[in-house]
């Protein structure tokens, strides 16, 4: 396998991105909301509570690392930040629902992929060269929009905390381990949907299920079975990355160029 063979796949599939206008908006408008809105609503709602007792308390408290260095403010701050950061990592695991069901089945329909399996690479090299054309979009876009939360949070905490809340271990785990391996799963998910269907509304609901996890997480989390720290955080995205790593192998049983002009009608 030839990576320079699979750059020049993803940099064609990066010129088709850019031209989609739909794909553009998703891009920048969706992450960007989910920047802006959760903060408001999960840092502000815990900002708007000032009087909180301890007692109040006590289901969360020991969720929270270090609760008992913390005010009751403090606390409910620090366990709805580990909340939010769940759901921000929906962003790495919706977007390339909607790049990749153009890519993988619009490609179907259109008909163009049969020219590009003409050419001299192989299947890894292609299945790697679009899968390219999806993770690093995404992932560039997850990064800036992480910027803009982490700016809004440590504007809106810092009164409260006397210090910049983020960026924390929590962060860099969600960002750089858990994010990229829910990205990934995606990603390959929606190789496997459009091995079966062929139509992109039907390739988008369904390779959306890849949030499934992270909704099963958040009710965990709120029913206080599950504790949103460094090492749950840790061990989530090591099984994220063994699930990864299955399911590259079954993708690339699926993504045969012999069998493609035949199955993939």
């Amino acid at each position: 396998m030839k990576f320079s063979k699979a750059w020049i796949i993803a940099m064609k599939d990066f010129e088709e991105i850019k031209k989609n206008k739909y794909i553009m908006t998703t891009l920048i408008l969706m992450p960007l909301l989910f920047a802006i809105i959760y903060p408001i609503v999960f840092i502000g709602s815990a900002l708007a509570v000032e009087n909180t007792d301890t007692s109040d308390l006590e289901a969360i408290t020991g969720m929270v690392p270090n609760a008992e260095t913390m005010t009751p403010q403090q606390i409910l701050i620090t366990y709805l930040a580990n909340l939010m950061l769940i759901l921000f990592s929906m962003v790495p695991g919706i977007i390339p629902t909607f790049i990749a069901s153009y890519s993988f089945v619009g490609e179907k329909l259109n008909k163009s992929m049969e020219p590009l399996l003409a050419t001299p690479t192989t299947d890894t090299e292609v299945l790697l060269g679009k899968s390219l054309a999806v993770f690093l979009p995404t992932m560039l876009v997850t990064y800036m929009s992480s910027c803009v939360l982490v700016v809004l949070v440590d504007w809106l905490t810092f009164p409260i905390f006397n210090r910049l809340f983020f960026p924390n271990i929590e962060l860099l785990i969600v960002l750089f381990l858990f994010a990229p391996a829910i990205s990934i799963m995606s990603i390959e998910l929606n190789v496997l949907v459009s091995s079966k269907v062929n139509d992109l509304r039907a390739a988008q609901q369904i390779g959306g299920l890849v949030v499934l996890p992270l909704v099963i997480i958040l009710i965990a989390s709120l029913l206080n079975i599950f504790s949103i720290n460094p090492i749950s955080l840790l061990l989530l995205s090591a099984l994220i990355i063994l699930l990864d790593v299955g399911l590259l192998y079954l993708s690339k049983s699926i993504f045969q160029r012999e069998e493609i002009l035949t199955r993939w009608k």
